[in-house]
Protein backbone atom coordinates (compact mmCIF):
# COMPACT_ATOMS: atom_id res chain seq x y z
CA UNK A 1 0.00 0.00 0.00
CA UNK A 2 1.51 3.57 -0.82
CA UNK A 3 2.40 5.61 2.00
CA UNK A 4 -0.47 8.16 3.30
CA UNK A 5 -0.08 11.16 6.24
CA UNK A 6 -2.27 10.35 8.69
CA UNK A 7 -4.43 13.15 11.12
CA UNK A 8 -2.26 13.84 14.64
CA UNK A 9 -4.09 12.03 17.30
CA UNK A 10 -3.37 8.21 17.23
CA UNK A 11 -7.29 7.23 17.06
CA UNK A 12 -7.41 9.28 14.32
CA UNK A 13 -4.60 7.76 12.25
CA UNK A 14 -5.95 4.35 13.01
CA UNK A 15 -9.09 5.20 11.89
CA UNK A 16 -8.04 7.87 8.89
CA UNK A 17 -6.15 4.32 7.13
CA UNK A 18 -9.77 3.07 5.98
CA UNK A 19 -10.94 6.12 5.16
CA UNK A 20 -7.82 7.28 3.32
CA UNK A 21 -8.03 3.63 1.48
CA UNK A 22 -8.72 4.21 -2.55
CA UNK A 23 -10.23 1.63 -4.42
CA UNK A 24 -6.28 0.25 -5.71
CA UNK A 25 -5.59 -0.15 -1.99
CA UNK A 26 -8.53 -2.11 -1.29
CA UNK A 27 -7.92 -4.36 -4.10
CA UNK A 28 -4.45 -4.97 -2.70
CA UNK A 29 -5.40 -5.72 0.19
CA UNK A 30 -7.93 -8.22 -0.19
CA UNK A 31 -5.22 -10.07 -2.56
CA UNK A 32 -2.79 -9.74 0.14
CA UNK A 33 -5.38 -10.97 2.88
CA UNK A 34 -5.99 -14.07 0.50
CA UNK A 35 -2.66 -14.62 0.03
CA UNK A 36 -2.10 -14.88 3.44
CA UNK A 37 -4.74 -16.94 4.25
CA UNK A 38 -3.71 -19.83 1.38
CA UNK A 39 -0.14 -19.66 2.70
CA UNK A 40 -1.41 -20.04 6.48
CA UNK A 41 -3.55 -23.02 5.14
CA UNK A 42 -1.39 -24.83 2.77
CA UNK A 43 1.65 -25.03 5.57
CA UNK A 44 -1.22 -26.58 8.28
CA UNK A 45 -1.96 -28.68 5.24
CA UNK A 46 1.27 -29.88 4.88
CA UNK A 47 1.90 -28.07 1.24
CA UNK A 48 5.71 -26.96 0.53
CA UNK A 49 7.49 -25.96 -2.41
CA UNK A 50 5.24 -25.43 -5.91
CA UNK A 51 2.00 -26.93 -4.08
CA UNK A 52 2.40 -24.10 -1.60
CA UNK A 53 3.30 -21.63 -4.67
CA UNK A 54 0.85 -22.77 -6.56
CA UNK A 55 -1.92 -22.67 -3.73
CA UNK A 56 -1.09 -19.41 -3.23
CA UNK A 57 -1.05 -17.96 -6.80
CA UNK A 58 -4.86 -19.53 -7.18
CA UNK A 59 -5.61 -17.78 -4.17
CA UNK A 60 -4.34 -14.18 -5.68
CA UNK A 61 -6.10 -15.00 -8.93
CA UNK A 62 -9.50 -15.63 -7.96
CA UNK A 63 -8.70 -12.27 -4.91
CA UNK A 64 -8.09 -10.42 -8.43
CA UNK A 65 -11.13 -11.84 -10.03
CA UNK A 66 -13.59 -11.22 -7.00
CA UNK A 67 -12.64 -7.81 -7.14
CA UNK A 68 -12.62 -7.07 -10.96
CA UNK A 69 -16.36 -8.29 -10.39
CA UNK A 70 -16.84 -6.04 -6.81
CA UNK A 71 -15.38 -3.06 -9.14
CA UNK A 72 -17.32 -4.09 -12.36
CA UNK A 73 -14.16 -4.44 -14.58
CA UNK A 74 -11.70 -7.32 -16.14
CA UNK A 75 -9.50 -8.88 -13.91
CA UNK A 76 -6.46 -7.54 -15.99
CA UNK A 77 -7.25 -3.79 -14.42
CA UNK A 78 -7.63 -5.18 -11.32
CA UNK A 79 -3.81 -6.94 -11.79
CA UNK A 80 -2.61 -3.43 -13.36
CA UNK A 81 -4.65 -1.28 -10.17
CA UNK A 82 -2.47 -4.42 -7.36
CA UNK A 83 0.72 -4.02 -9.23
CA UNK A 84 0.24 0.15 -9.23
CA UNK A 85 1.17 0.14 -12.79
CA UNK A 86 -2.44 1.97 -13.58
CA UNK A 87 -5.04 4.16 -11.12
CA UNK A 88 -8.77 3.30 -11.02
CA UNK A 89 -11.39 5.35 -12.71
CA UNK A 90 -13.63 7.33 -11.04
CA UNK A 91 -16.35 5.18 -12.41
CA UNK A 92 -14.41 2.13 -10.62
CA UNK A 93 -14.04 4.32 -7.37
CA UNK A 94 -17.48 4.29 -6.67
CA UNK A 95 -17.49 0.72 -5.72
CA UNK A 96 -15.30 1.36 -2.94
CA UNK A 97 -17.93 0.37 -0.26
CA UNK A 98 -18.55 -2.22 -1.49
CA UNK A 99 -14.67 -3.18 -1.44
CA UNK A 100 -15.13 -2.00 2.36
CA UNK A 101 -17.93 -4.23 2.73
CA UNK A 102 -16.34 -7.21 1.39
CA UNK A 103 -13.40 -7.19 3.66
CA UNK A 104 -15.43 -7.08 6.94
CA UNK A 105 -16.06 -3.29 7.30
CA UNK A 106 -14.02 -0.28 8.36
CA UNK A 107 -12.47 -1.69 11.43
CA UNK A 108 -11.58 -4.77 9.37
CA UNK A 109 -9.86 -2.30 6.30
CA UNK A 110 -7.91 -0.48 9.56
CA UNK A 111 -6.57 -3.71 11.14
CA UNK A 112 -5.19 -5.30 7.85
CA UNK A 113 -3.51 -2.47 6.68
CA UNK A 114 -2.22 -2.03 10.28
CA UNK A 115 -0.90 -5.66 10.18
CA UNK A 116 0.29 -4.71 6.69
CA UNK A 117 2.37 -1.76 8.24
CA UNK A 118 6.38 -2.62 8.31
CA UNK A 119 7.81 0.76 8.40
CA UNK A 120 6.09 4.49 9.79
CA UNK A 121 7.62 7.87 9.12
CA UNK A 122 6.98 10.08 12.18
CA UNK A 123 8.05 13.44 12.75
CA UNK A 124 7.46 15.52 15.89
CA UNK A 125 5.41 13.74 19.46
CA UNK A 126 4.41 15.37 22.07
CA UNK A 127 4.17 12.93 25.03
CA UNK A 128 2.34 12.43 28.46
CA UNK A 129 4.37 14.30 31.57
CA UNK A 130 5.90 12.04 33.74
CA UNK A 131 4.89 13.10 36.49
CA UNK A 132 1.35 14.05 35.67
CA UNK A 133 1.71 17.47 36.82
CA UNK A 134 4.84 18.23 34.67
CA UNK A 135 4.46 19.82 31.08
CA UNK A 136 4.35 17.40 28.27
CA UNK A 137 7.18 16.74 26.48
CA UNK A 138 7.77 17.37 22.97
CA UNK A 139 10.06 15.23 20.99
CA UNK A 140 11.73 15.21 17.09
CA UNK A 141 11.52 11.78 15.83
CA UNK A 142 11.52 12.59 12.38
CA UNK A 143 12.72 9.64 10.63
CA UNK A 144 11.36 6.23 9.04
CA UNK A 145 10.73 3.84 12.04
CA UNK A 146 10.50 0.00 11.52
CA UNK A 147 7.52 -1.55 13.00
CA UNK A 148 7.61 -5.03 14.89
CA UNK A 149 5.18 -7.14 12.70
CA UNK A 150 3.96 -8.89 15.91
CA UNK A 151 3.52 -5.70 17.74
CA UNK A 152 1.64 -4.26 14.92
CA UNK A 153 -0.55 -7.43 14.67
CA UNK A 154 -1.66 -6.74 18.29
CA UNK A 155 -2.60 -3.30 17.73
CA UNK A 156 -4.94 -4.87 14.72
CA UNK A 157 -6.64 -7.37 17.13
CA UNK A 158 -7.69 -4.38 19.53
CA UNK A 159 -9.08 -2.19 16.14
CA UNK A 160 -10.51 -5.75 15.10
CA UNK A 161 -12.09 -6.05 18.47
CA UNK A 162 -13.16 -2.47 19.49
CA UNK A 163 -10.80 -1.67 22.19
CA UNK A 164 -9.81 1.54 20.30
CA UNK A 165 -7.85 3.31 23.75
CA UNK A 166 -5.79 -0.25 23.99
CA UNK A 167 -5.16 -0.11 20.27
CA UNK A 168 -3.84 3.07 20.77
CA UNK A 169 -1.82 2.61 23.88
CA UNK A 170 -0.15 -0.29 21.91
CA UNK A 171 0.57 1.73 18.66
CA UNK A 172 2.23 4.51 21.12
CA UNK A 173 4.16 1.61 22.76
CA UNK A 174 5.15 0.10 19.27
CA UNK A 175 6.17 3.88 17.92
CA UNK A 176 8.41 4.58 20.68
CA UNK A 177 9.81 1.04 21.36
CA UNK A 178 10.45 1.35 17.61
CA UNK A 179 12.46 4.77 18.17
CA UNK A 180 14.11 4.08 21.19
CA UNK A 181 13.50 0.29 22.86
CA UNK A 182 12.39 0.09 26.04
CA UNK A 183 10.85 3.27 25.82
CA UNK A 184 7.42 2.65 25.31
CA UNK A 185 7.37 1.00 28.67
CA UNK A 186 7.80 4.25 30.40
CA UNK A 187 6.26 6.93 28.37
CA UNK A 188 3.00 7.67 26.63
CA UNK A 189 2.39 9.52 23.00
CA UNK A 190 -0.44 12.13 23.65
CA UNK A 191 -0.24 14.02 20.40
CA UNK A 192 1.88 13.82 17.19
CA UNK A 193 1.32 16.84 15.78
CA UNK A 194 3.43 16.30 12.73
CA UNK A 195 2.61 13.55 10.14
CA UNK A 196 2.57 10.05 10.33
CA UNK A 197 3.34 7.93 6.98
CA UNK A 198 2.21 4.74 7.18
CA UNK A 199 4.78 2.70 4.92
Amino acid sequence: MPPSKGPTKLGAAIKGLSARASVADLARLAVDVAKREAQAAGVKAGLSGSALRGSIARARADAIKAAAKKADTSPTTVRRWVNGTQAPSPKASGSREKFVRSLGGARAVQAAQIRATRTMYVGTIHIDPYPADSPHVTREINKTLTMDPTVMSAVAAHVEAGRDDEAMTALSEAILNAWDPGLGDVLTINDIPGSIIWG
